[in-house]
């Protein structure tokens, strides 16, 4: 089966948790596009401190068969450390000329940047991005805000899509 074109999915799966992005720009294919494998956007950890950003590893969307135009954005929460509270994780794509300088990455259409929160322990969440208007490079950044919790576990991936030619295995 070929590559889906910018037009096909329009909302966000969400396995958990709770998901603040709408999509109104589909088109993340996923026929084919789990070829390239995820790549891992945030490597599991604890968040210690609340409210403080944790940034992923720039990716050049632009290697390979790329440009790649379209990219999903999969995260998961652990379960948390110290007293009940209340918590969430709150996951952006950043967009990049230089893999030095990100800012979030506002898709064709849109007036804010997308996100995806996590608000539950073992929980998991989607968005999907459409990378039209991407610069070369994207990331994930997350920050977890949370009260009477010493600690969060979150990590985040990234599955790219819409390739100028399929991947070969």
């Amino acid at each position: 089966m070929g590559m889906r074109t910018p037009k096909d999915i329009d909302s966000a799966v969400n396995n958990g948790g709770t998901t603040t992005a709408v999509l109104g720009t589909p088109g993340i294919g996923f026929s084919g596009v789990t070829k390239t494998g995820g790549i891992p956007a945030i490597a599991p950890q604890s968040f210690a401190s609340s409210g403080t950003a944790v940034n992923g590893t720039g990716i050049d969307r632009l290697v390979v068969n790329g440009p790649f135009t379209s990219c999903s954005v999969f995260a998961t929460s652990g379960t948390s450390t110290g007293s009940p509270g209340t918590q969430a994780g709150v996951f952006t794509l950043q967009d990049s000329a230089d893999n030095v300088t990100f800012a979030n990455y506002l898709p064709p259409g849109y007036t804010s940047a997308p996100t995806l929160t996590l608000s539950a322990d073992n929980s998991a969440g989607q968005m999907g991005i459409d990378l039209s208007g991407a610069r070369q490079y994207v990331r994930v950044t997350a920050t977890g805000t949370y009260t009477t919790i010493t600690a969060q576990l979150y990590a985040a991936m990234i599955v790219f899509g819409g390739a100028v030619t399929e991947p070969t295995l």
